[in-house]
């Protein structure tokens, strides 16, 4: 890796790593002459990253939330994402609470929803838009500089009205962005509006993160434009997203796997394929990380190691190991110890992963994440026209240890890929039991299952699924243009 230094290495974490093996990645990472580091896989437009707080986070306890009067959920399913969640919103809309949603698809949650409006995910802009104008007009308050375009031009119908006046009627009021805002291609203005909203309607703002450690991560300095604890880097590097647009000539993949971890399984698998040099580290070799790794490391899963997770409510976390790693495998925090060692980082002597993560803490202090107002310019991408992804992740699908766990598999939450359309959009497209799907050169022939929650203009393909007849499919971007023909 000496040789691919700095500008020429991308790494890529899994956050699903520890918080003690992301901080100790991102001091390798510091000790090779490196800040493209990132563990947003499954995110593409970080343009916001430097307006965002100091790590993803939930607005407040968890418990907070079964006091909510009124939530928005925008680009969100708590109950596949954050089951936890789902169960507190079910028990505040069982003593009156009422729930709205603008998604890409119309989930079904296990509470009572007041509306949901679903549309494809070039129009759900709009759609938070036309809320947030019918919130600032019910408040006499005028649009900011950045947002005036997209505000100005909103559609105001009677249900954003009814959404935008129980949001501003809310005492104690909740607008949570979740998985499918943070991997939409414009999420920075989902970002934005829904920042916006929650100030005008003075409500709560949260997020979830993207695995057990999404937000340690950012902690850590597991992020291309921070350090650990959130100090700004000299010099910002890549975003996971950038790193594969523009390929580097080597890569460390910890924890993550090419087909099943990245918003885009085709573009990732190409860049490697194109990588003089690729370091696996994991607990499982996939048949992708064979093909493309020249080097892989051993390391234990979450369960078989101490660490700690910080979650939304930046609580953390930490364990023991429940068993001990299996064969050669080693603690993840353990071998990047050994490799700091071998780089002569300083005080890099650690003996405990309490010791690691203490470290981390002292660093952190006081500091805790806020929600000030995203303040940055938006420009939204049109439309294509045509047909629209959604590829969000199962909740069996997350990580490599669901994705190889039988019982879970047998499960309709472990169904293999399928092409989810509703059944005018298959009528027109002409469609009857298959349907072959391209995206770029990527393509996949997968069954055709009628769903009238898919709406219009959109197609509902789950990322890391496996086909029936194959491994993985690997397709292109989560969120982006499809196109379906008969097969």
């Amino acid at each position: 890796m000496g040789h691919c230094a700095g500008d020429d290495l991308g790494i890529l974490v899994s956050p699903t790593a520890t918080l003690e093996e992301a901080y100790l990645l991102a001091r390798v990472a510091e000790g090779l002459g490196c800040s493209n580091i990132d563990h947003r896989l499954r995110q593409t437009d970080v343009s916001d990253q430097n307006s965002l707080p100091l790590h993803p986070w939930l607005g407040g306890a968890l418990a907070d939330l079964e006091t909510c009067d009124a939530v928005l959920l925008v680009g969100a399913n708590p109950r596949k994402e954050a089951p936890i969640i789902a169960h507190r919103l079910r028990k505040a809309s069982l003593v009156g609470a009422r729930v709205f949603a603008v998604n890409p698809i119309a989930y079904d949650f296990n509470f009572a929803v007041a509306d949901q409006i679903a549309v494809k995910p070039s129009a759900m802009i709009a759609e938070l838009a036309a809320v947030t104008a019918a919130a600032l007009k019910i408040r006499g308050a005028s649009a900011p500089a950045e947002l005036q375009t997209v505000l100005n031009t909103a559609q105001i119908t009677l249900r954003h009205q009814a959404i935008a006046q129980a949001m501003c009627a809310s005492a104690r009021g909740h607008v949570l962005l979740g998985l499918n805002a943070a991997m939409h291609p414009a999420a920075s203005a989902l970002r934005a509006l829904a920042s916006l909203l929650a100030e005008t309607a003075t409500l709560r703002l949260g997020v979830l993160s993207d695995g057990p450690n999404g937000a340690g991560a950012w902690l850590a300095g597991a992020v291309p434009h921070r350090a650990a604890a959130g100090a700004a880097r000299v010099r910002a590097g890549l975003s996971a997203q950038a790193m594969l647009e523009t390929p580097r000539k080597a890569y460390v993949l910890f924890g993550c796997e090419p087909e099943a971890d990245f918003a885009d399984s085709a573009k990732t698998q190409q860049a490697l394929s194109a990588a003089q040099f690729v370091v696996g580290m994991g607990a499982f070799a996939s048949a992708s990380l064979r093909e493309h790794a020249h080097i892989l490391l051993p390391i234990a899963p979450f369960s078989e190691t101490s660490g700690t997770f910080v979650n939304v409510e930046d609580r953390w976390q930490s364990f023991a190991g429940a068993v001990a790693p299996l064969g050669e495998a080693r603690p993840g925090w353990k071998v990047l110890r050994v490799l700091g060692n071998l780089l002569d980082l300083s005080a890099c002597e650690y003996q405990s992963t309490e010791a690691v993560r203490d470290e981390l803490r002292s660093l952190v202090g006081e500091q805790r994440p806020s929600h000030a107002r995203v303040s940055i310019e938006v420009n939204v991408p049109g439309a294509n026209g045509g047909l629209e992804r959604v590829g969000d992740v199962p909740l069996y699908a997350v990580d490599a240890l669901v994705r190889r766990a039988p019982a879970l598999q047998a499960t309709a939450d472990g169904a293999d890929a399928a092409v989810r359309i509703n059944a005018a959009e298959a009528t027109r497209l002409g469609l009857n039991a298959k349907a072959r799907v391209t995206q770029g050169a990527a393509e996949a022939v997968l069954p055709v299952v009628l769903d009238a929650r898919v709406p219009d203009g959109a197609v509902w393909i789950a990322s890391a699924r496996p086909g029936s007849a194959q491994g993985n499919v690997s397709l292109g971007a989560a969120f982006g243009p499809v196109e379906l023909k008969p097969a």
